[in-house]
């Protein structure tokens, strides 16, 4: 009988110790499948967010038979502690050197507009809020009263208990280019844009920071 119950306990002992490491390993297992689908959502944000700021300035020549130059900040604006339907800090002197950076932990936003072939102007946006993700605005004017959220480029993230805090949280920096910049793939050229567009992200896998560049070719 000593020997049974003996047996009984070690046996209890044995499916505590397995159930343990079966609960633990779920919820790495759902954390890990979180972080990454929250990866792959950021990935392909900042590739849709490339996709439109490739079109930030662009002038139809036919509106006037001539090519202006667009030029920060009357054609393309960075914003600071910016809500939606409310108030807005404008950034509008570019520094000598170094990259203009709107202040972390507070709404953030970058307008620009382009032109068609009648001469018409288009404000676009995008804005990254500082609870994270970011999305696509639009506007009517360069100044902020008036703009409001079109599109989600990139959903808030989920919280998990292994995500960083500020998982999900993009942060917009307008850097000049002296040299000028080319976009990703284009054969270099003479001349090519005046401004760089660098938006940084906190990842899920490994808590790091993911950094996109985007050259503003139009700018000029």
């Amino acid at each position: 009988m000593l020997e049974l119950l003996v047996g009984m306990l070690i046996a209890m002992f044995s499916v505590m110790a397995m159930l343990s490491l079966f609960r633990t390993t779920s919820r790495v297992t759902a954390e890990s499948r979180v972080g990454a689908q929250q990866d792959g959502q950021l990935a392909a944000a900042l590739l849709a967010a490339e996709q439109l700021l490739s079109q930030a300035g662009y002038v139809n020549a036919a509106a006037s038979g001539v090519l202006p130059q667009p030029r920060y900040p009357d054609d393309l604006r960075l914003l600071q502690r910016a809500t939606p339907g409310g108030s807005a800090e404008p950034l509008l002197a570019l520094p000598a050197s170094g990259a203009l950076t709107a202040a972390s932990g507070a709404g953030q936003a970058l307008l620009w507009r382009s032109r068609d072939a009648s001469g018409v102007y288009h404000y676009d946006g995008v804005y990254a809020p500082a609870s994270g993700g970011l999305w696509r605005l639009q506007g009517n004017s360069m100044d902020w009263a008036g703009w409001s959220v079109a599109a989600p480029l990139l959903q808030p993230p989920t919280p998990t208990p292994a995500a960083a805090a500020d998982t999900g949280v993009v942060r917009l920096s307008l850097l000049p280019v002296a040299g000028g910049c080319q976009p990703y793939g284009l054969v270099s050229q003479a001349s090519g844009g005046r401004y760089l567009l660098r938006l940084a992200v906190a990842g899920h896998a490994g808590q790091q920071t993911v950094n996109s560049s985007i050259c503003l070719m139009n700018f000029s």
